[in-house]
């Protein structure tokens, strides 16, 4: 994207709405990572605080996975792998749901016609694109999820579409 910088009116600088939007962003992120972290810090309980309405379902290599009606919450912990295969484990059957949608979506539908490859190709462009932490993250669920596809056939785990072993 190009950004066009300049002066306006009175002198006034500006920047291209791209960058703007770039900059608004990371200060909300940075904004609720921080309300987040002092959150819990000032709790001081785990997160399966008694009175939250989470129930325990399961556990996987110190991963957990509870219950809030029909919304699941996964607690994760270690490496950025680690919590991938904890993810991929605790998440497994909704994994594999949404990659089976993602297939009729995209691969059986008579109004996008997509080929395996072209989702491949899609994958593989999103994939590059992640920092190295992401693509931990997917690496790890693919170790546990059963959405490893062969070798050199789309990136680790289907979960970017869902990710090929490099």
């Amino acid at each position: 994207m190009k950004t066009i910088s300049g002066h306006g009116p009175a002198g006034q600088s500006f920047i291209r709405s791209g960058e703007m939007k770039r900059r608004l962003f990371f200060i909300l992120f940075a904004g609720i990572l921080t309300l987040l972290t002092c959150g819990y810090a000032l709790t001081k309980e785990p997160v399966d605080t008694k009175g939250t309405g989470l129930k325990y379902v399961s556990e996987f290599e110190g991963g957990k996975l509870y219950r809030a009606g029909e919304v699941r919450v996964l607690e994760l912990t270690g490496s950025y792998r680690q919590m991938g295969r904890q993810y991929g484990a605790l998440a497994k059957d909704d994994l594999q749901a949404m990659h089976t949608t993602i297939g009729k979506v995209f691969l059986n539908n008579e109004k996008i016609k997509m080929t395996q490859e072209d989702l491949n190709t899609i994958a593989r462009a999103v994939f590059d694109r992640y920092p190295q932490r992401y693509k931990e993250i997917l690496y790890g669920m693919a170790e546990t999820s059963g959405l490893r596809p062969p070798a050199g056939q789309g990136p680790p785990c289907q979960c970017t579409r869902m990710v090929s072993q490099d």
